[in-house]
Order: C-alpha cells, then sequence, then structure tokens
C-alpha cells in the first residue's frame, strides 16, 4: 500500500492543479495567528514582524477577507506590496505549513500568494473591516 502513495499524491497534485479556484483559499486547519510585517521583496516574507493577531474575531476578519477575495483577470502589478502576512495554523509544534500573502492595503484590499503572481482582490466590506482592524492596531 504504501508503495502506491507517491502516486496517488501525484493523481491529487494534478487534480488540484487542473481546478483552479477563482477565490483564494486557506488550509483546513484553525487559524492560531496572523503575523504582518512591512514588504520587501516579492516571493518571500520579512519576518520583522510589527503585528500579530491572536484573538479569534480578529483571525476571522484575515480568513474571511482571504478567502472571499477573487481572482483578477488583468491585475495592476506596477506597484509593490505594502504589507506580508504569515497565516501561521493550530498543528503539532514544528509541523508546516504556513501560508505567506503579500497585501496591498486599498480599498479594495488585494492579496498575493507568495509563490505566485495571480493577485486576488477582497470585497468592500471586507476591505474596509481589515482597514478598522489595522488602525485600531497602529504599526
Amino acid at each position: 500500500m504504501i508503495k502506491y502513495l507517491p502516486y496517488v499524491l501525484i493523481i491529487y497534485l494534478l487534480a488540484g492543479c487542473a481546478h483552479e479556484s477563482n477565490t483564494m483559499s486557506l488550509l483546513d486547519y484553525s487559524v492560531k495567528e496572523v503575523k504582518l510585517s512591512q514588504f520587501e521583496n516579492f516571493g518571500g516574507i520579512n519576518e520583522q514582524y510589527v503585528l500579530s493577531f491572536v484573538r479569534p474575531e480578529e483571525i476571522a476578519i484575515f480568513e474571511q477577507a482571504v478567502q472571499t477575495a477573487t481572482k483578477q483577470s488583468d491585475p495592476e502589478k506596477n506597484f509593490m506590496p505594502d504589507y506580508d502576512l504569515l497565516i501561521e495554523y493550530d498543528i503539532a509544534e514544528g509541523d508546516l505549513p504556513t501560508h505567506g500573502i503579500h497585501m496591498w492595503l486599498g480599498n479594495p484590499v488585494q492579496f498575493m500568494y507568495i509563490a505566485d503572481q495571480q493577485v486576488y482582490t477582497a470585497t468592500v466590506d471586507m476591505s474596509e473591516k481589515l482597514i478598522t482592524l489595522l488602525n485600531n492596531r497602529p504599526l
């Protein structure tokens, strides 16, 4: 049975890649913390975090904003993100995964996975909630 595991994983990955979603997604684990840092470079996370969000109501805003953000067909890519987000999941210590996301703070807020070039736009309502949350927690 174990010898077939690599084949099952390959099929699973191929099936997942073939199905493109129009929204962003997070893993099926509960989020324990969202860390925010100033953006420095595409493709990586600045690990000099300036804010940390651990309260369930704060985490819920980030989760909903990310999961309802929709793919942009022709995003404007000539400007730099404002922040990096590190989404940490409530799983066994030392286990991955985490999600790294670049974020543009505007109305609407925009996101990009760090390992991707696709831009996703949050709804106006979620953008306002994120901006309010960040304004209430100055850097």
